[in-house]
């Protein structure tokens, strides 16, 4: 038998706060995040010191639109669950809610769009995110980096969306080929990671997934013949970090770089300068195109 609660229902704003003890009556909308206990015990404190909850939003069916945290703090308490009705709000609310709050992360993003069956984010999912360990900005780099931008946005056109942007809003699509690709890209980076393993940690080798990234689309690239090399000098690596002061992508280009035309036949390969040429033509024929295009 459920209890009584323990204030009447109020109206604020003209939408209507109800009151209820039947924790139950309301269920989680397909696609949203898994409860975190720590942010339910966060939640708890703060209740147990007087806090007021803010109320669940919830559909007309009682699914949870933004609180689920909350219900379940309030439901261990035993306190009354104060929640507001909004008609027809989904999951795209839910997302809203939480990225106003700054609380969605991108694996909050890939797990609501895999539960709610988009095929593109289930193959993300099975062919590039649970086969590396790279992050998803990295991810999305190596399938969409050739291609179209990845970070912000460059231009004040509404329409424009970066891939970042297209992958939190449910419109990531990317082609057979550029799965390819990325997954032929990332072995390459896979491979040659773990020299480097011993010397640095996961984060201070991202500058060094991000130069090899760039060397596996350099046309004279031999990827075999830089295993060959590395084998070779693997023992010197430790060595050659340590005239570094800084590692950036730059840095990365010179030792690979390096490793690579070690006892080399022929020319030997300048990949930092090549690299950064080719850049530099791109963005020059980039800036013309949109100056053409004003």
């Amino acid at each position: 038998m459920l209890k009584q609660n323990l204030s009447e229902d109020v109206t604020w704003k003209g939408l209507k706060i109800y009151k209820t003890f039947d924790y139950d009556k309301f269920t989680l909308i397909k696609g949203n995040r898994k409860i975190k206990t720590f942010q339910v015990n966060r939640l708890k404190a703060s209740y147990e010191k007087g806090q007021i909850p803010v109320p669940l939003i919830v559909n007309k069916s009682f699914e949870i639109i933004d609180g689920q945290h909350r219900r379940e703090a309030i439901r261990q308490l035993n306190l009354p669950l104060p929640y507001m009705i909004i008609n027809d709000a989904d999951i795209k609310e839910v997302q809203a809610l939480n990225m106003r709050q700054k609380n969605w992360n991108m694996n909050d993003h890939l797990k609501c769009y895999v539960e709610r069956g988009l095929e593109m984010y289930i193959k993300y999912n099975e062919e590039i995110h649970n086969r590396f360990y790279f992050d998803h900005m990295f991810n999305i780099t190596m399938i969409k980096g050739k291609h179209s931008n990845i970070g912000h946005k460059p231009t004040s056109s509404p329409e424009w969306k970066s891939e970042v942007e297209k992958f939190q809003d449910g419109e990531f699509n990317a082609t057979d080929q550029e799965f390819k690709h990325a997954i032929a890209v990332g072995q390459k980076i896979e491979d040659v990671d773990r020299y480097f393993t011993k010397y640095l940690s996961r984060q201070r080798r991202n500058p060094l997934w991000n130069a090899v990234r760039k060397l596996a689309d350099y046309p004279e690239y031999d990827h075999s013949e830089m295993m060959k090399k590395l084998e070779i000098q693997k023992f010197k690596i430790e060595k050659i970090l340590m005239k570094f002061r800084e590692l950036h992508t730059d840095e990365f280009l010179i030792i690979l770089e390096d490793i690579y035309n070690y006892n080399r036949h022929g020319q030997a390969l300048k990949f930092r300068y090549d690299l950064k040429t080719e850049a530099g033509k791109k963005d020059r024929i980039s800036r013309k195109n949109r100056e053409i295009s004003a």
